[in-house]
């Protein structure tokens, strides 16, 4: 008897230990080693009490500039935790500013007391700095322009310099299709910059969110040569689009990604071709996933092309949302129209009365140019709202 009660608590603690969440910091590449990985092996947190967790980073070389980071648990991104302790999607990066070049040592403490969950990270500087004085500046984005999907070490990305100020690289026979927004960003020393406006670049806004992808777009179908430019001391970029030949744009498959694991399989996976679309004969495309039992909650999907997140659409650049006000088992039907970028879902809701009706969740009335820009009604020209083109005058 004595030997079954300790078999059952070495089991017990055996089951207590898998249960243990794993806390990892995920950051810029300079501050972290492996950047923005929530799986990292290198940067796992320790903890004696599973409710306080420390890192510490040593003799990290770091230039003046402000560093970005998040604890994620369990290897993933979802519920991880950022500035003022809030986590999941509202989660900004924290912030830890470096005031001069040199040999730092970090420490990341991270406390999931109750009501008060708290993440920092205090930067001792420890030498002089010992790296290269001239950053690395790579262009990650869309692999129809890149070569390789939004990759921050590329060598073929990396843009030259002659004096450590202005940075340039060029893509040459690059087949661009019109009105799509290609997407990149700037990764400077590992750190990601967007688009700040009017040409500017920077990493994070005033409240540590990512700027917006940068994009280039051509109203043409063709083969390209693309010139892109950076100046690091005013923090600007311009990158210029020139055809250098006709080509023949191949129709693409379309595949709807998200969050919901019961409607999807997986999770914001574009390569999943159970979630692919059908084309109809008017030329939209479709998706029915039949008998979901949905939980009362929101949702948020994209569409993306040829399995890729190169090219995807939702509500403008941000994801398309619904949300399911009652529990139940539905027919969920996505609808997809190439051309003005329209997308919607819609769902058969249950009645008390038996009878099923369908209910359309998100209906996008945002007004689009012909390039799937999103414009306000001062706009003048042809438009596209829910699909259908009109005249603003």
């Amino acid at each position: 008897m004595k030997k079954i009660f300790t078999l059952l608590v070495m089991l017990a603690a055996a089951l207590g230990m898998q249960a243990q969440d794993t806390w990892t910091i995920a950051g810029d590449a300079a501050l972290m080693g492996d950047g923005w990985n929530p799986a990292s092996e290198t940067n796992v947190m320790t903890t004696t009490d599973n409710i306080h967790y420390t890192l510490v980073k040593e003799n990290v070389m770091l230039k003046k500039n402000t560093y970005y980071f998040k604890a994620c648990v369990n290897g993933g991104w979802p519920n991880a935790i950022g500035k003022d302790g809030v986590s999941g999607d509202d989660a900004q990066n924290v912030p830890i500013e470096i005031a001069e070049n040199g040999a730092y040592k970090i420490t990341f403490s991270l406390d999931l007391t109750e009501g008060k969950v708290a993440l920092n990270a205090v930067a001792e500087k420890t030498g002089e700095y010992d790296g290269p004085t001239e950053s690395t500046v790579v262009l990650a984005g869309a692999t129809a322009i890149f070569g390789e999907s939004w990759k921050a070490d590329a060598e073929a990305n990396t843009m030259i310099t002659k004096d450590g100020i202005h940075y340039t690289l060029q893509k040459t026979d690059v087949i661009l299709e019109a009105y799509v927004n290609y997407e990149f960003k700037i990764v400077v020393d590992g750190q990601w910059n967007g688009n700040a406006g009017e040409g500017k670049f920077a990493s994070k806004d005033e409240e540590g969110k990512d700027y917006p992808n940068i994009m280039i777009a051509v109203e043409e179908n063709g083969k390209y040569t693309i010139s892109f430019s950076v100046d690091l001391e005013n923090r600007e970029f311009t990158v210029e689009a020139t055809k250098t030949g006709d080509v023949i744009i191949a129709e693409k498959t379309w595949t709807i990604a998200g969050s919901s694991e019961p409607i999807f399989g997986t999770t914001w996976d574009p390569t999943n071709t159970k979630n692919d679309m059908v084309k109809l004969e008017d030329g939209s495309f479709e998706l029915i996933k039949p008998n979901i039992e949905l939980d009362a909650t929101e949702f948020q999907f994209k569409v993306c092309a040829n399995h890729s997140w190169d090219e995807s659409y939702g509500d403008g650049g941000e994801n398309m949302s619904f949300t399911v006000e009652l529990a139940g088992t539905y027919d969920v039907i996505f609808t997809f129209i190439p051309d003005s970028k329209f997308l919607t879902v819609e769902l058969t809701e249950p009645d008390p009365a038996g009878i099923s009706t369908v209910k359309t969740i998100k209906a996008n009335n945002a007004i689009y140019n012909m390039q799937g820009q999103r414009i306000n009604k001062a706009f003048r020209g042809i438009a596209i709202q829910n699909g259908r083109k009109m005249l603003m005058k």
